[in-house]
């Protein structure tokens, strides 16, 4: 809801600053074409500045959504499984694992909130420093009689919304850059999936009824389910028939409990 929110927000504002800035920059250029393209060129070095010392800031963003839900899974993880860690006596593992990551997502939100900090005092001085400039510019004009007292309030009121129409991405950076944070995870999640639905080789599981065996497998190989993937068991083939028990053994860690997996289709890694 917030990432909808936050799209549509952007949206509206950009909208808006689109069509203040047609009106304001034909208002502008009428009464001193010279100013209005200091603006223009004011407008595009604050941005290009913006951009190329910010985006630091779009990692950082990242760094804080990743352990933000890395440490709210561990809160969770030891909620649900306390009695567990109580019995095997786990409570000092776990708890250094969530101080851990608690030290990591503070230390990541200290360096963003410094971040924050000195990209604020940059847009600040951006936005008052260029207040001077209409008045350098357009003063010898007035001061030759060729301009009058009013045409000057309105040119600033002009050069101000163009400003602030062409410096949007210099205004909005600090939520641009939460935003595309947002987007960058939503992607990283639309990417496993489509991969994991498009694994090629998978195993498929196929439970029948009827006459015949209850489970049948023929050269099955297992492997991990990741990028780094390793060989567990291979030429696997057996045949249980209904009502026949079948006892896997063998020693901790080669893979016993990985070929239940895949034979109840939680593992599709392998062929």
């Amino acid at each position: 809801q917030t990432f909808t929110d936050k799209a549509v927000q952007f949206l509206c504002v950009g909208f808006v600053a689109v069509l203040d800035f047609i009106v304001f920059s034909v208002i502008l250029y009428k009464i001193y074409p010279p100013l209005y393209f200091v603006v223009l060129g004011y407008a595009f070095v604050g941005t290009l500045v913006t951009l190329i010392f910010g985006r630091q800031l779009v990692s950082l963003n990242s760094e804080r959504l990743s352990n933000e839900a890395n440490f709210r899974f561990s809160l969770v993880r030891v909620r649900e499984n306390a009695e567990s860690i109580a019995f095997y006596g786990g409570e000092k593992s776990e708890g250094a694992e969530i101080t851990r990551r608690f030290d990591s997502l503070t230390s990541t939100i200290f360096g963003l909130l410094g971040f924050k900090r000195n990209l604020e005092f940059f847009t600040t001085g951006y936005r008052y420093v260029i207040q001077l400039l209409p008045s350098l510019v357009i003063a010898p004009v007035y001061f030759a009689g060729d301009m009058q007292l009013g045409i000057i309030s309105q040119a600033y009121f002009a050069f101000n919304h163009v400003l602030n129409d062409t410096g949007l991405i210099v205004n909005e950076f600090v939520n641009l850059s939460s935003f595309s944070a947002g987007l960058r995870r939503l992607r990283i999640f639309q990417s496993a999936l489509a991969a994991e639905a498009s694994q090629e080789n998978a195993v498929a599981t196929e439970f029948r009824k009827g006459d015949g065996p209850i489970l049948e497998v023929q050269g099955l190989r297992v492997r991990t389910p990741n990028s780094n993937s390793r060989t567990l068991a291979e030429n696997v083939t057996l045949s249980v028939a209904r009502g026949e028990r079948v006892l896997v053994v063998g020693e901790s860690g080669i893979g016993k409990s990985s070929l239940m997996r895949t034979i109840a289709g939680l593992w599709t890694a392998g062929d």
